[in-house]
């Protein structure tokens, strides 16, 4: 009995199945005719195009002038675009409200103008008989990161005229030999001055000096070529100065000291940056080091720190120096002035 009741069922549902598909095709049937009646009809309509509108083409009211000045008041794309769209808006001319720009259409000209303004610069640029300079340096992340980044900067010194040229300020994954070998050479090949390098000036440290996988030698080997080995000894007389100041003020308990940090950190709240004259020197020296001051001070200097190095020793031995204190920025773990 169950048997017949469950087959009933089934045989039940089979035909309503069939009934609702046999009503769907019946509704398709009536659209397709429904369709070709209006298509049908649809012959004895006229239609009149309309004459296309002639679209105004958008000025370009960036200029390579005007981008370098904002690149070089550090204006932000946002300030930028307020700063065009109210010049166009005071400007008066009734075709430039077609040029107002976006924020988008401002930062990728400002790009683009920065790709052309390089690229000028690249290739007005005349190599000569050279020597390459790189030194590295943990900075923070212009991206607003908390965290430092390893950068290079390279640059290259005229043997000819004694002109220094910046090449670039490559990022570092790390500061081993090869990897900054290899930053100064793409450098070179980006400028084409490889060919005319003689020379190296870096700093005694062992992934620039190392026998095989310093980065003098590797650099060497792919150009293929001796160089001309110029080593830095500026970072050994900090070593020393850094002993002179651990014997005076005892070590230091952190990578940087915090004397100087504090006094780094209230340097906008000092009074002036202008030493006062006083009648007493800090240091007494006698008339020769005076002299020998005053007389190298009226010397050119190929190097700002050791102008500022004489100014610093003139304010000590009581010398009137006209001359300001900068900021201390760039000093290293421990103060070398």
């Amino acid at each position: 009995m169950k048997t017949e009741n469950r087959v009933k069922r089934e045989r039940d549902r089979a035909t309503e199945n069939t009934e609702a598909a046999t009503n769907i095709s019946d509704t398709s049937d009536d659209d397709k005719e429904t369709d070709s009646d209006d298509d049908d009809s649809s012959t004895d309509i006229h239609f009149t195009a309309s004459t296309p509108t002639t679209s105004k083409r958008r000025k370009i009211v960036l200029s390579t002038k005007l981008a370098a000045t904002l690149d070089r008041t550090n204006t932000s794309v946002r300030s930028a675009t307020m700063i065009v769209a109210s010049v166009i808006n005071e400007a008066g001319d009734s075709s430039l409200p077609h040029s107002l720009p976006s924020k988008s259409t401002v930062h990728r000209h400002r790009q683009n103008l920065r790709r052309q303004a390089a690229e000028l610069i690249k290739a007005s640029f005349e190599a000569s008989k050279s020597v390459v300079h790189w030194d590295g340096k943990l900075i923070p992340d212009v991206t607003g990161s908390a965290s430092l980044i390893d950068r290079l900067p390279v640059l290259v010194t005229s043997a000819v005229d004694g002109e220094s040229k910046l090449l670039g300020v490559s990022a570092l994954l790390s500061g081993t030999g090869r990897v900054t070998a290899e930053a100064v050479l793409e450098q070179l090949q980006s400028w084409q001055c490889e060919s005319f390098v003689i020379g190296m000036c870096f700093d005694t440290t062992a992934s620039n000096t190392g026998r095989h996988s310093g980065a003098c030698q590797l650099l060497e080997n792919a150009l293929t070529r001796n160089l001309l080995w110029l080593a830095c000894r500026h970072h050994m007389h900090e070593i020393l100065l850094s002993d002179v100041f651990t014997i005076c003020f005892g070590p230091s308990s952190g990578p940087e000291i915090i004397l100087f940090k504090r006094f780094r950190e209230k340097w906008d709240k000092l009074l002036s940056h202008q030493p006062k004259f006083g009648a007493i020197p800090l240091i007494s020296a006698s008339d020769s080091v005076k002299s020998f001051i005053t007389d190298k001070l009226t010397q050119k200097h190929e190097r700002e720190d050791y102008l500022e190095f004489l100014q610093l020793a003139g304010f000590m031995v009581g010398l009137k120096i006209d001359a300001t204190v900068r900021r201390p920025d760039g000093w290293p773990r421990h103060c070398t002035h």
